[in-house]
């Protein structure tokens, strides 16, 4: 993984940032990144590399490997929004070369990806091996073909890139590269080692006792707790979700109309260190529209119960924690009309992004606003979507819809085009190792 992290994407940033680009492009690069921040405030991003960079991203110093791995995937997300298409286009000499490389971004990232999984391939399994092999080769050619390294005389030979070529026959001897990697154990240290350093007192002849006495009984209670979970599932005394379970942590504001016909809300928060503000757009969709009749009251955290015990918390805050909106995104079951007559119908998941909760005869819904059944594949790991909207004689609106909060299928990461109306989406992360291989080994 080093020679990875360390390694293939550290040059690549730092060669595109730092050679390929201009001082006004970084600026511009930095300029749209702070916009961008606001916008990754989604339960989703959690999956994905890190991509907010709140102040720019040309002028980074002392950058850890994730961070590298971070930079590389919003260069991709700079390059697939249509506005910085054009305007990066004159680094590279031609929209073929401009969309080559940014192939080859989401191929170092595709590959990045496949080294993390749990198992790659059989160890008897030589096609296996030599397709990932023939992989790794044209990785190598794109950087040296597409990404020429400007005034060097090595042109990329590296010894952690060179260390690729020998990848393949590492995996078939020891399995999954995460098998020998460090950052399992290193990681942990800092979860619970680190935690428990910091609370603990600071002089020196007791502070290895304080720690070891915190890890301890962190340990216990959570042996304690574990035993209580085992007990409730095998006694059958699960707790069944109910209206005020599925909102619980959500803050609740209440819409409600004055004698004269004006809308107001009441937020009914524990302080009001800040001002939240609901988009008038929403309520006048619930009231006018949905003709739902205030008094009612929205939801900003919807809490889903998964097969597996585990909990799923979708959140649509105007102003979370004071420091911006927070709409998460998510699938929602449609039925989709096909056949000639399209008399029959598929669910299909569709992108959706969630402006509120309610709850209609005890049954939590969500305030919505669907894409078009229709998208387009941008690149291997992007697809662009339309946001649905309705156009009468006077003026154009968003298209809201509520849906019951059983068809929310799970989170989805989307983010603006500079397009109007239009949003990409990046696929899930899961799907990436599969696209090292099926997408650019052709």
């Amino acid at each position: 993984m080093h020679c990875i992290e360390e390694g293939v994407i550290k040059h690549v940033t730092s060669l595109v940032v730092k050679d390929y680009l201009t001082a006004q492009h970084r600026a511009h690069l930095d300029q749209h990144a702070k916009k961008l921040h606001l916008s990754f405030r989604q339960c989703s991003k959690v999956n994905f590399p890190r991509c907010s960079f709140p102040n720019g991203v040309s002028d980074l110093s002392n950058m850890k490997a994730h961070e590298h791995v971070g930079l590389l995937f919003m260069l991709i997300v700079f390059f697939s929004m249509d506005e910085l298409q054009s305007y990066f286009h004159d680094v590279w000499d031609s929209a073929d070369l401009f969309s080559r490389v940014l192939n080859t971004f989401e191929m170092v990232l595709c590959f990045h990806a496949s080294m993390n999984l749990d198992v790659l391939w059989a160890r008897d399994d030589e096609n296996a091996s030599q397709e990932f092999m023939a992989s790794i080769r044209i990785l190598i050619n794109n950087l040296v073909e597409y990404l020429p390294q400007k005034g060097e005389e090595h042109n990329w030979n590296y010894p952690k890139v060179h260390e690729l070529m020998h990848v393949t026959h590492a995996i078939s001897e020891f399995g999954s590269p995460k098998n020998t990697s460090t950052s399992t154990g290193e990681r942990l240290h800092r979860l619970v080692a680190k935690k428990a350093g910091r609370r603990a007192g600071k002089k020196h002849a007791s502070y290895n006792y304080h720690v070891g006495q915190r890890i301890a009984d962190s340990l216990v209670l959570d042996i304690v707790r574990d035993q209580f979970e085992k007990y409730e599932k095998s006694s059958g005394n699960e707790k069944v979700p109910s209206s005020s379970t599925n909102f619980q942590g959500s803050s609740k504001c209440y819409v409600y109309e004055t004698d004269d016909g004006t809308i107001l809300f009441d937020w009914k928060e524990k302080s009001n260190t800040y001002v939240i503000e609901l988009p008038n757009c929403i309520a006048s969709f619930l009231i006018n529209e949905y003709r739902l009749e205030p008094p009612f009251t929205m939801f900003t955290e919807y809490n889903r119960c998964d097969s597996d015990g585990g909990i799923t918390k979708f959140r649509a805050h105007p102003n979370y924690q004071g420091e911006g909106e927070w709409y998460d995104w998510s699938y929602v079951q449609y039925e989709k009309p096909v056949g000639r007559r399209k008399q029959e119908y598929v669910m299909v998941d569709i992108p959706c992004k969630i402006y509120g909760f309610i709850a209609i005869e005890n049954v939590p819904h969500a305030i919505v606003h669907p894409c078009n059944f229709k998208s387009v594949d941008y690149s291997v790991i992007t697809k662009k979507w339309k946001l649905c909207y309705s156009s009468t004689k006077n003026m154009r609106k968003a298209a809201y819809e509520v849906v019951a909060c059983n068809t929310l299928s799970g989170h989805c990461f989307m983010f603006p085009d500079t397009v109007p109306e239009q949003c990409i989406q990046v696929i899930e992360v899961e799907q990436w190792p599969g696209q090292f291989t099926e997408a650019f080994n052709v």
